[in-house]
């Protein structure tokens, strides 16, 4: 009797353990979810953007090509200041830590589900790993801009439009050798050379 009641008993916890932690995967994928679809409207946001700032330095390049006119440096500031920004998706990661640091995946049981899940990171893995390349890029905007471009031209922007770049009717570049100016970095020559 004794030897059953032990038996029984360890029944009962497995059952509450597996009961317990099929809860918990079924919590941590709406969690998950959830953290998607964060994801998903954070890179929206900045793909939208980032379009954007795509065009604008293409305008920059053509104003470097082309050779910049006195009455296009205003222009020049303004495209600088909108286009070179370095934008990043900012992940959730507080259901992906938690997976990963508990070894909680393994509560997944579909194989193509935790398959998925762990692609989704490697991909994030390499996302930030491009965004640190755009990160040495903004540096070296920075570097070169600094030599060609005066701060004090630049005007406090609209608080309805905190990206818009407002310039000073007057701005004068501060340098402007044609052999600066065809080094502007650009995304499509991260290595700092258009």
């Amino acid at each position: 009797m004794l030897f059953l009641a032990v038996f029984l008993g360890f029944l009962a916890e497995n059952l509450r353990e597996r009961y317990v932690e099929k809860h918990r995967a079924q919590e941590y994928m709406r969690s998950l979810v959830e953290d998607l679809k964060t994801d998903t409207a954070n890179i929206q946001f900045v793909i939208n953007l980032t379009a954007i700032a795509s065009k604008k330095t293409d305008s920059v390049v053509d104003l470097v090509n082309n050779g910049i006119e006195d009455t296009e440096v205003v222009t020049f500031y303004r495209l600088h200041g909108e286009s070179l920004r370095v934008l990043k998706v900012g992940f959730e990661d507080r259901t992906s830590s938690q997976l990963k640091n508990s070894g909680s995946l393994r509560m997944v049981k579909n194989s193509k589900i935790a398959d998925a899940i762990r692609a989704y990171w490697e991909t994030i893995k390499q996302i930030e790993n491009i965004s640190n390349r755009y990160d040495e890029f903004g540096g070296k905007t920075t570097d070169i801009g600094v030599q060609i471009f005066n701060n004090k031209y630049y005007q406090r922007g609209n608080a309805n439009n905190p990206f818009k770049v407002v310039v000073d009717p007057l701005a004068k570049l501060a340098d402007n050798n044609p052999k600066l100016l065809v080094h502007i970095p650009t995304e499509k020559g991260l290595n700092g050379i258009s």
